[in-house]
């Protein structure tokens, strides 16, 4: 078990990068971390396409989902985000949906003052405008914006790459994190 975080800023909404071939949970998660030399699951919960919530990492620990972020957020896998060709696509079903929402407002009665916010947009601001935008995601992760769901009231929301610049406006840590960092998916404790 990792450490205790002693706050929490975000909550930080990823997809699994599987198929829909690819029906897999915390427990495949958990193989499949520890066979890439990692400790486990960072995630502390998993949403699984019939909609069923599994936890992870203990909701009170330390994470390892998101480089620099780990002792302040808590994150959260929706299973899916690619197609069969690996291609990023919005695959989420109805029941993950609604999953999702409850997951949302449990951790938003939790840690109301955490700010929800996808992988993708914790991507650096490459061109130093003071906002990531589109062209500057290392990854689509988790394949939805997180803002626009929210400005949705937590009903699906099927575009892509949809209201990104009103996701752009994220503020990243001050440490600088490379692009291997990113594409890693940065599991190791920070």
């Amino acid at each position: 078990m990792r450490p205790n975080r002693a706050k929490t800023e975000y909550v930080v909404w990823h997809c699994s990068a599987t198929p829909p071939s690819q029906d897999i949970g915390s427990a495949q998660i958990d193989i499949m971390h520890k066979a890439k030399g990692w400790d486990g699951i960072g995630y502390h919960f998993v949403i699984r396409y019939d909609g069923r919530v599994e936890p992870g990492e203990a909701l009170k620990s330390r994470g390892a989902h998101v480089k620099g972020l780990n002792s302040v957020s808590v994150g959260v896998c929706m299973i899916g985000g690619v197609d069969e060709q690996g291609k990023s696509v919005n695959n989420f079903t109805d029941k993950q949906w609604q999953a999702a929402r409850h997951v949302y407002e449990f951790l938003k009665l939790l840690y109301p003052d955490a700010s929800n916010i996808g992988h993708r947009d914790l991507s650096p601001d490459s061109d130093g405008d003071g906002r990531v935008q589109r062209h500057e995601f290392l990854k689509d992760c988790p394949c939805y914006s997180v803002a626009q769901w929210e400005e949705n009231n937590l009903k699906p929301v099927s575009d892509l790459y949809a209201q990104w610049e009103k996701d752009a406006t994220v503020e990243v840590p001050d440490e600088e994190i490379t692009f291997e960092e990113v594409l890693e998916d940065d599991y190791e404790e920070d």
